[in-house]
């Protein structure tokens, strides 16, 4: 019962290994779980089988009727297997031969269970009836019929000296005496089989002979005339004795198999005809495995060189301008090529080869051949999504389906899909990122030598080849860019001003030349050619390529798309590394290697130099409604914007017990105000802010156009007191969280000091300054009168030296040294020592953040949630603090593929905010959205499956509510200050 059970569990199966060479299915061996009910290839065999039995029945028929029909028109007994290459078009061809020569004990079973009435015919009895008595009349002449095999005829042996013709008579011969040398008692009885060949011969000279009418005077010379009908009438003679003399069976069949005939582009032609009209005779039954549009290229080649003399003159007609016929010679080539392979190949003998596609829906049994039985592996239920967990398995990349496509990952090439599966099973399953990294060159070869080379056009594999080129990360996001635009006009026409002067002046109008929408003008800015390769970002690349992605609708474009994206989520997943490792390697480097031009950003792994301060473009998302402002300033982007950053900073000097210099906190009680809620304010804007914004942007209204253009990395830029304005970006806090010290250093440091502490700060700092400042003139008086000393100890003993040296015939000291640069002291310890101090001040400001809530409560209580709520990742001895909770935030924020960015857009954009005039209410109700994403993954090699949340986002939405709670109006309100856009 349980053997039943697991044989209905799968619809197909796969032995892995057996993908490059053709496959012979045997469904007969009794140690094989897999009936030829659980071949791919189950409708094909069934349909072959069926169309064979047909063709024996008309044969049948026809034989009664010899009178009427003549050996020209026997029956066509050419049945043909179509596909593409890698469709399995050989394997199921030889499969088929097989089941057809199979021995007698086998037929019953193997038949009855290929010729199975289907459910959907059992339903009606009366159709089922019928079908029973027709599947019975198949299996009965099936079996009725002896079939055997002949060596199969390949392509390779194809050339202008041996014709298919000599190439079957070839095989015929050859299994004659491979038969003599095995029972030499049958070479008393070859004479007359030896006599058809021996006529063959004689024939095969006469078939490309001219000859002229002078010669008729010979009845030999008239004889010869008829070669070609003669020569089918012997080589059916020849057939009918080859199968009594070898076989003992004058009502047997020889089954010939002929591959890939299509591929011979000169002489394909010919040997099609010769099929076509010397090989079709009942005792023959021909098998071919072709691509349909290749062989219509080789007939199609034949008969343009027939027609080429109209061709050429009705080219000359256009050329010239001048009237033509009505016939389009093109078109009637065309014509009589469609028209011979419908005779040559009739519809109800062509074998229609499945698409991997037609099985993302079945379960698929994955097996092994281990000591000569059939092991199972894996069963992918289904396919489509098995093959998805197979490859998460082995390199922990996610790959998606949609509802509407199956990921293009999975190939539609039935031996492409074999390989990837060979490949994923020879690898082994990992636990982690880091144990993925093995995996992954194996796989990317995989991706780029296979499935971009037989699924990108050669444009599209000229741009992937260019971008594994690329030695600096920091080049990518720029070179995809100016590729797309290379490859896309509809992005070339973004670039086009908005400025409505400037579009009356071009009379080409376009939808791409009149921007209105928020989204394409941040597109526009985008694509400037002047923008710095540096500061253009991930979620720069991802806006263009989602755009394209909406307009574009060829499948080559789509397919490239697919790729840029899988090569970005290579190179992120390769380039993130735990901070341990890249500080080892930092400290094997020599100084030339780290002082170097190169070295542009500050990022302390190179994945920060390809994300470029920002995994999503708000703006080009357009996640939020805008806010109206007056009917001047018009509506004003939610999602980024221009702040305040002056009331930032007196809010950070009012908690700190400074003195502000607006009145931002007037209304709040100083005896009584709630610190913590001010500091989350202060978080929140700090998480949040993407860059600085300068005034003369600002006020030239260019801040989102320019900062792209500038000489320093936009994002790593720090805000002092002194800048007025910087730049609200909602969805910067991705990328701010991935580093939340460094995010937080950009700013005053006055916000790290508590406000109980400040003022005994300011005092020791003030003694501190005062008596530095004592001690430094003091200094400088010993020094200034210790350098006079020692001057005029100088100068008198280098006018002795100059003196003795005049004396000895040398050159005065100046003149030596006259023409040589004066030598810098360096000090490259000192360097040294000022590095690891500032090393060291970074890392106590890490620490100091992780310990002191009271500073930093929203951080810590982000920390905090993680503690309560992650699971651990490794074993349950591992310690739970705020150094581990900020490491799993890293790790989720750190986006590595591309996909998953791609669910977060989505999701972001699916439920966007209603138009709430409040923008607390509305972070909330985003923040909200965010900590109720669930991405799902795939189970692991121990079956589990931990799926992918941001509920940690929810700690942001919770004082987003206490904002709006009762009695916090004044706080709410220096946070709309803050906000309002400037």
């Amino acid at each position: 019962m349980g053997e039943q059970n697991e044989k209905k569990m799968y619809d197909h199966s796969f032995i892995l290994g057996e993908e490059t060479r053709p496959k012979i299915e045997i469904f007969t061996q009794e140690d094989s779980d897999i009936t030829v009910k659980n071949s791919i290839f189950y409708k094909q065999y069934r349909q072959i089988l069926s169309a064979i039995a047909e063709h024996l029945l008309l044969c049948k028929e026809g034989e009664k009727q010899d009178a009427i029909y003549s050996s020209w028109e026997f029956p066509n007994n050419i049945f043909v297997f179509a596909g593409e290459r890698g469709s399995g078009k050989t394997s199921c061809m030889l499969t088929a031969r097989e089941l057809l020569c199979m021995q007698k004990r086998d037929h019953k079973v193997v038949l009855d269970d290929l010729f199975e009435i289907e459910d959907s015919v059992k339903k009606n009895q009366d159709k089922a009836k019928i079908k029973e008595k027709e599947i019975d009349i198949y299996k009965d002449i099936l079996k009725e019929t002896s079939f055997y095999r002949c060596e199969v005829i390949d392509p390779l042996f194809f050339d202008s000296n041996h014709n298919i013709l000599e190439l079957f008579i070839g095989t015929l011969f050859r299994d004659l005496m491979k038969k003599e040398e095995k029972e030499p008692q049958y070479r008393h009885d070859r004479k007359l089989l030896l006599s058809r060949f021996a006529e063959i011969r004689r024939i095969f000279p006469l078939l490309g002979k001219k000859l002229e009418f002078s010669e008729f005077g010979d009845l030999e010379q008239l004889k010869d005339l008829s070669a070609s009908l003669e020569l089918k009438e012997v080589l059916r003679e020849l057939v009918r004795d080859y199968l009594e003399y070898i076989y003992k069976d004058t009502n047997g069949k020889l089954v010939l198999c002929i591959d890939d005939i299509d591929l011979d582009m000169k002489d394909g032609y010919g040997l099609v005809e010769c099929i076509r009209r010397y090989l079709n005779m009942p005792e023959l039954i021909i098998l071919m495995a072709v691509k349909l549009e290749q062989l219509g290229n080789v007939i199609r080649i034949k008969y343009t060189k027939d027609f080429r003399p109209l061709l050429e003159r009705e080219e000359k007609y256009i050329e010239n301008k001048t009237v033509k016929g009505d016939d389009n010679y093109n078109e009637v080539v065309n014509h009589i090529v469609e028209r011979y392979i419908t005779k040559l190949l009739p519809l109800n003998q062509r074998i229609i080869m499945p698409s991997v596609k037609d099985l993302f829906d079945k379960d698929i049994q994955v097996c092994r051949k281990q000591g000569g039985k059939v092991r199972k592996v894996n069963i992918l239920s289904p396919m489509k999504n098995g093959i998805l967990e197979e490859i998460y398995k082995k390199t922990r990349l996610l790959f998606y389906n949609t509802k509407s496509q199956v990921n293009y990952i999975i190939p539609y090439n039935l031996r492409e899909f074999c390989n990837l599966l060979h490949l994923l099973y020879n690898l082994d399953d990992v636990e982690s990122h880091e144990g993925a990294l093995p995996n992954l060159i194996p796989f990317k070869e995989y991706f780029y030598g296979v499935w971009c080379t037989n699924n990108l056009d050669k444009g599209g594999l000229s741009i992937i080849q260019k971008l594994r080129d690329i030695q600096d990360y920091g080049l990518i996001n720029q070179t995809v860019i100016k590729h797309l635009k290379r490859r896309f006009e509809v992005l070339r026409n973004i670039e086009i001003s908005n400025d409505p002067k400037d579009a009356a002046k071009d009379k080409k109008e376009t939808k791409e030349s009149r921007l209105s929408d928020s989204s394409m003008k941040e597109l526009q800015n985008i694509l400037d050619e002047e923008n710095m390769m540096y500061n253009i970002s991930l979620g720069d690349v991802l806006a263009c390529l989602d755009w394209l992605g909406k307009v574009s609708y060829q499948e080559d474009d789509r397919k490239l798309f697919f790729a840029m994206k899988t090569f970005y989520t290579f190179s992120l997943y390769e380039t993130f590394r735990k901070r341990e490792e890249i500080a080892e390697e930092k400290k094997k480097l020599t100084q030339k290697e780290v002082i170097n031009k190169e070295i542009l950003t500050n990022n302390e792994i190179v994945y920060g130099d390809i994300v470029n301060g920002n995994f999503l473009n708000s703006e080009y998302l357009n996640v939020a409604p805008y806010e109206k402002i007056d009917k001047d300033k018009g509506s004003v982007s939610r999602c980024r914007r221009v702040i305040d950053n002056e009331a930032i900073s007196d809010l950070i000097k009012y908690i700190s017990g400074r003195e502000p210099k607006t009145d931002i906190c007037s209304k709040i009680v100083k005896e009584n105000f709630k610190e913590e809620l001010l500091r989350k304010i202060v978080e929140f804007f700090l998480l949040t802010t993407s860059f600085v914004v300068e005034s003369k942007e600002k006020e030239s209204n260019s801040s989102f156009s320019q900062y792209r253009k500038r000489n320093e990395v936009y994002y790593e830029k720090n805000i002092a007191q002194s800048r007025k304005y910087i730049c609200f970006d909602v969805l910067s806090i991705f990328y701010n969280l991935v580093n939340v010290a460094q995010s937080y250093g950009r700013f005053d440091k006055l916000v790290l000091e508590n406000s109980r502490e400040v003022k005994a700060n300011e005092e020791k700092e003030l003694n501190k300054e005062q008596d530095a400042e004592q001690g430094q003139i003091k200094e400088q008086e010993q020094r200034q009168e210790g350098e006079q000393v020692e001057e005029q100890e100088q100068k008198q003993q280098q006018s002795g030296e100059q003196e003795q040296n005049l004396n000895e015939g040398q050159q005065p000291i100046e003149a030596q040294n006259s023409g040589e640069v004066e030598k810098v002291d360096e000090n490259p310890k000192k360097d040294e020592e000022d590095s690891e101090l500032e090393k060291s001040a970074k890392q106590k400001f890490k620490d100091e953040m992780l310990s002191n809530k009271a500073k930093y409560p929203l951080y810590l209580a982000m920390l905090d949630y993680i503690i309560g709520n992650e699971p651990l990742q490794a074993s349950a001895n591992e310690k739970r603090d705020h150094e581990w909770a900020n490491k799993r935030l890293v790790y989720k924020v750190s986006l590595r593929n591309i996909d998953l960015l791609e669910q977060i857009s989505y999701r972001l954009q699916r439920q966007r905010p209603d138009k709430s005039g409040d923008t607390v209410r509305l972070f909330k109700k985003m923040f909200d959205n965010l900590a109720e994403i669930e991405i799902s993954t795939y189970r692991n090699g121990q079956g589990l499956q931990a799926n992918i949340k941001y509920e940690f986002f929810g700690v942001i939405r919770d004082f987003m509510a206490e904002l709006l709670s009762p009695g916090n109006e004044e706080y709410k309100a220096i946070f709309d200050k803050i906000y309002t856009d400037s």
